[in-house]
């Protein structure tokens, strides 16, 4: 096998495997010197990979019959035993090895060792032959294995093996030189199409990609505005946030009915004033200073006329006055920072009852102006930057007090 791979092997290619090892490099004008090297690589690494196969037992019944003397060496080391084999293998070439081999029973353990089916079985002929083109399959595709793809597509190109170029792995290139087949032709694959989902309105929308491949974020959201659910996140959880309304999850999903978007107030920019509007604003402000004199003259009379009766109406009013102050929390969101002992209904209703509003949400926004937390929580980091945003941080202590 390895002599016909050889024989039709190009001289360019047999040289450039043959100078491919170790060895130094070999030089000449005829194939010979590159097939005699080639053949002695493949007759060692068919040699090397036979005596590892061999358990102690067989190595020493191989060896044995060589009449070997060991000298200084352990006869019964398996290291030496490995050696001695594989040099007589190397030196005297596995073909006329096996045929000087009288001794069936070591044949029969070098077949067993690789893995030759009905080695136990064969004559001893049959069995002999095809040990030896077991070992040089084996030896031919240890040597080739250690070339570049481009080097074992050339190989096949100089054999007439179809479809090399197509390969991409060393081991289709390597059955087909040492069994003489060509490589099958590629296969196309076919790309399968994704298919679109069906198109619905958001309302009857049953699935993930349904949602993603009609609708934009900013529709999303607008239809969420609309139906009340929270409009916060991600195109993704948009979806999400409305498959589980869809599914019936209107806890989660629905936006916070006490939460308050507080817009800041605008600053009034400061107009500039003229010299010449300066100058009307003065005579204005005589001519109404003259006019206030006079008409604080003449209601000085009824003034003192209604003091007896003003004094009564403030009695009165008093209580009303009271009643209508301004309440503690008026004006102020407050949401909770992780969990505090009292439960969040109760807080939520002590705060509504002081004039506040509480912000359920748990990412904190700009609308709120006061966080709860506990007091081990005081000295986190966030609770540092939640302080320097200008949030105010109070504890459970705070609402104890307002109440008392």
């Amino acid at each position: 096998m390895s002599s016909r791979i050889l024989r039709k092997l190009d001289q360019t290619t047999l040289k450039s495997i043959a100078n491919s090892s170790s060895r130094d490099e070999i030089t000449g004008k005829s194939r010979k010197p590159y097939v005699d090297a080639l053949n002695f690589d493949i007759q060692e690494a068919a040699a090397k990979y036979l005596v590892q196969n061999l358990k102690k037992p067989q190595l020493e019944a191989a060896v044995a019959i060589l009449n070997i003397d060991h000298g200084d060496n352990n006869p019964n080391n398996k290291m030496v035993l490995c050696k001695r084999l594989r040099e007589s293998l190397v030196d005297t070439g596995i073909k006329e090895w096996l045929n000087n081999c009288q001794d069936h029973s070591v044949v029969q353990q070098i077949g067993k060792a690789l893995s030759i089916r009905g080695f136990s079985t064969m004559g001893i002929r049959v069995l002999k032959k095809t040990i030896e083109q077991e070992l040089d399959i084996i030896g031919t595709q240890i040597v080739f294995n250690s070339l570049t793809l481009s080097t074992l597509k050339t190989c096949c190109e100089d054999l007439n093996i179809a479809n090399y170029e197509h390969a991409t792995s060393k081991n289709q290139l390597l059955q087909a030189l040492t069994l003489g087949v060509d490589l099958p032709e590629p296969q196309k694959t076919r790309r399968r199409g994704t298919r679109k989902p069906k198109f619905a309105e958001i309302d009857d929308c049953e699935t993930y990609d349904q949602l993603f491949q009609y609708y934009k974020v900013d529709e999303l959201v607008s239809w969420c505005k609309d139906n009340g659910l929270k409009t916060s996140g991600a195109k993704r959880i948009v979806i999400n946030r409305i498959l589980a309304y869809h599914a019936g999850d209107k806890e989660n999903t629905m936006a916070d009915p006490t939460r308050v978007n507080r817009s800041k107030a605008k600053k009034e920019k400061p107009t500039k004033v003229t010299k010449k509007q300066d100058d009307e604003e003065m005579t204005d402000a005589n001519e109404d200073e003259s006019e206030s004199e006079s008409r604080e003259q003449s209601e000085e009379v009824a003034d003192e006329n209604q003091v007896e009766e003003s004094e009564s109406v403030a009695m009165d009013l008093s209580g009303s006055d009271e009643s209508e102050a301004p309440k503690p929390l008026e004006n102020c969101t407050i949401a909770v920072y992780r969990s505090i002992s009292t439960p969040t209904s109760e807080l939520t209703a002590l705060i509504e009852r002081n004039g506040g509003t509480f912000f359920a949400d748990k990412t904190i926004s700009k609308a709120v102006t006061h966080i709860v937390c506990a007091e081990k929580h005081l000295g986190s980091d966030k609770i540092a930057l939640l302080k320097k945003k200008g949030i105010k941080v109070v504890t459970e202590d705070f609402f104890q007090n307002l109440e008392a």
